[in-house]
């Protein structure tokens, strides 16, 4: 039987957009992202994130334990504090029993640390990222998106995972009066 080989395209290679790479990579697909900055994380320096068991887990299946042991820590609880006053409400342990169910850690590490790993898991896979690179149109009829430089890339599939204030948001919704509304 033969096996079908989609050729896909993200735009942005967030922790989202090198998700899907890795993913689509480990299905034999063809991927292709464009990322706008030079350098991953450049943009991420010095902003934490979390890595709750939902995404520990698939990192985990993933066989990719040892390399976010390199750079996250494991998180035993938390101190919950109000907002609008700062008072502490209290710790929140993370239960045995939640992680055993949900197969996975609660960790915190740095968000350009979390992008490095999976940008390299990525290429180590076989997807192609394109940094530097500035998707400026997207053609969805046409599953084409136009780069910066002028270059016009076509894919069977383009994903969009540049984000809330990105392009393909952009091109899909319009603002109006705060909601989002469907243009096309």
């Amino acid at each position: 039987q033969k096996k079908l080989i989609i050729d896909f395209l993200i735009i942005g290679a967030g922790v989202s957009g090198l998700s899907c790479a890795i993913a689509l990579r480990r299905a034999g697909h063809r991927v292709v992202v464009v990322e706008r900055e030079k350098e991953i994380g450049q943009s991420d320096v010095g902003s934490g994130v979390r890595l709750p068991p939902n995404l520990s887990k698939i990192l985990y299946r993933w066989n990719l334990k040892s390399e976010v042991s390199a750079f996250a820590a494991k998180s035993k609880q938390i101190q919950i504090y109000r907002l609008d006053t700062g008072d502490c409400l209290g710790d929140h342990y993370w239960d045995d029993e939640v992680l055993r169910e949900t197969q996975g850690e609660f960790l915190f590490g740095h968000l350009a640390d979390l992008r490095k790993m999976m940008y390299a898991i990525a290429v180590d896979q076989g997807a192609t990222v394109r940094l530097a690179t500035t998707a400026v149109s997207v053609d969805p009829e046409r599953r084409a998106v136009t780069l910066g430089s002028g270059e016009t890339l076509t894919a069977d599939v383009v994903i969009g995972a540049d984000g809330a204030f990105g392009l393909v948001h952009h091109r899909l919704f319009r603002t109006s009066g705060g909601h989002f509304d469907r243009c096309c």
